[in-house]
């Protein structure tokens, strides 16, 4: 009569499959601060396309604000004055519909340009290039650097992108 069932040999070796694939994987489900600063950087990269595609597609005659700011805790959009040009704070806060032009930062970050001076904005014009002005980025591209493997580069043409 032929038994039908797994032998212990079998059954100890898919055992330790299992627990060598538990203990290759494991550690990177349970640290998520990697997936953090990922999408922190790839929300930053988002946040500047969208403002450099706003200031590419104006076709308003009034002075309009395509400025995003760099402050301690927030990447965002600049606030929109009266008068249509660039006011002091941000455009939206936590929780408003345009939330999409923020990023909360939850690490320390900096923004500097090709020479390593730290700049508190950038600026775009209608063909979406960095506006001089707004640090050095016009003329060698700016850094937005979250930690050594996750900064953002902005292009002296505009081109925005993970750096290599």
């Amino acid at each position: 009569m032929k038994n039908l069932g797994f032998t212990l040999i079998e059954l100890i070796v898919v055992v330790l499959l299992i627990s060598i694939l538990a203990i290759g994987i494991f550690p990177n489900i349970s640290n998520t601060s990697d997936y953090t600063y990922i999408s922190q950087r790839d929300q930053t990269i988002s946040l500047l396309r969208n403002v450099q595609q706003r200031a590419m597609q104006n076709t308003q005659d009034s002075e309009t604000c395509h400025l995003v700011r760099f402050d301690t805790e927030v990447i965002g959009l600049a606030a929109k004055s009266s008068n249509g040009s660039c006011g002091v704070g941000l455009s939206a806060t936590s929780g408003d519909v345009d939330d999409f032009l923020l990023v909360d930062v939850e690490d320390t970050y900096t923004a500097k340009d090709a020479s390593g001076s730290i700049i508190s904005s950038i600026t775009f014009n209608d063909l979406g290039q960095p506006i001089p002005g707004s640090g050095s980025c016009a003329t060698t591209g700016c850094v937005i650097e979250f930690s050594s493997e996750r900064s953002v580069c902005i292009e002296s043409q505009g081109y925005i992108h993970v750096c290599p």
